[in-house]
């Protein structure tokens, strides 16, 4: 599998019809890589991008690799967090969560029913965050798509996600985007 390969899939998914009777869970396109190539995917997002604006879609980006790091440096208790990261429970991390989806949330009220809004940065919500409880919270606010660059596998049997390989999968009605499976 290349980048080139899941870019070819990716156009393939932008050529069908663009259904706007999708309930708010199948406008999710989860485009799954290895996770070797994570930083490949990453320096040719311009591919993705060039095959929206082709496709007669808008194309947005939003990364969260550093919403981990953004969200300590801010906290108030910023200094124990560092120095003792066993306090990153509980509420804490609801703290966190809190702001990631308000994060993706905000970006989605920037789209419209046109826009793919492309979802890079997933590894770095491990351990923290689980990407199905991410994707469901914001989900009601998709308008167009939200291509979520995942790297892990998938299970066409039940349709099953495993972010890293480090997870128990999980069960999602995403459409998978995978340089392997034709459509």
């Amino acid at each position: 599998m290349s980048v080139e390969d899941l870019e070819r899939a990716y156009t393939r998914e932008l050529s069908y019809r663009w259904r706007t009777d999708l309930s708010p869970a199948e406008r999710i396109w989860i485009v799954v890589h290895d996770p070797v190539l994570t930083r490949r995917v990453f320096a040719q997002l311009t591919r993705f991008e060039t095959a929206t604006i082709e496709a007669g879609k808008l194309w947005r980006v939003l990364d969260l690799t550093d919403t981990f790091g953004q969200w300590v440096a801010q906290h108030e208790y910023a200094a124990e967090l560092v120095e003792d990261p066993t306090t990153l429970e509980g509420g804490v991390l609801e703290d966190y969560w809190a702001a990631v989806v308000a994060r993706v949330a905000t970006a989605l009220e920037t789209t419209d029913e046109s826009t793919v809004l492309a979802l890079v940065g997933l590894a770095s919500l491990y351990p923290y965050l689980r990407v199905n409880h991410l994707l469901a919270a914001v989900e009601s606010g998709i308008r167009g798509r939200l291509l979520v660059f995942f790297p892990g596998s998938h299970q066409a049997d039940g349709n099953n996600f495993r972010l890293l390989g480090v997870r128990d999968g999980f069960n999602y009605r995403a459409r998978p985007i995978t340089a392997t499976e034709p459509r």
